[in-house]
């Protein structure tokens, strides 16, 4: 595999986890019924798990976050249960956070690798002509 194929997918494993992210913080304040009670559930999220590839790049999954959720007393809700709890996705907003800055360090850094390559390609051709 290439310098600029491997960053690529250093790129776009960057972006899957900046979207992953930004849909959990986006979602993070929603609530929605405890599961097994028939309504509707609490947004669940996500994790992006990146796998190294043995030729170079990366390769990503989007999974469920385990737990999904965790129970808030809401009495007043309309998906509430009998006690007045509901689900609130388990996302931590400063982790997520976290997580966006280090998606975007990791797109800049894949992207100045692309950058160098392609500089280079430049400077190979010049000496070839």
């Amino acid at each position: 595999m290439t310098a600029i194929s491997s960053a690529t997918s250093g790129m776009m494993a960057a972006v899957t986890r900046l979207n992953a992210s930004a849909q959990n913080t986006a979602n993070s304040r929603s609530t929605g019924a405890l599961p097994g009670t028939g309504k509707t559930t609490a947004y669940q999220p996500v994790d992006v798990v990146q796998v190294s590839e043995a030729a170079g790049g990366v390769t990503t999954s989007v999974q469920a976050r385990t737990p999904g959720y965790q129970p808030a007393y809401e009495p007043y809700s309309p998906s509430a249960n009998a006690q007045g709890m509901v689900a609130e996705p388990n996302v931590d907003e400063v982790g997520e956070a976290v997580g966006q800055i280090d998606a975007l360090n990791q797109f800049k850094a894949n992207l100045a690798t692309v950058r160098t390559a392609d500089d280079l390609l430049k400077v190979l051709i010049d000496l070839k002509s």
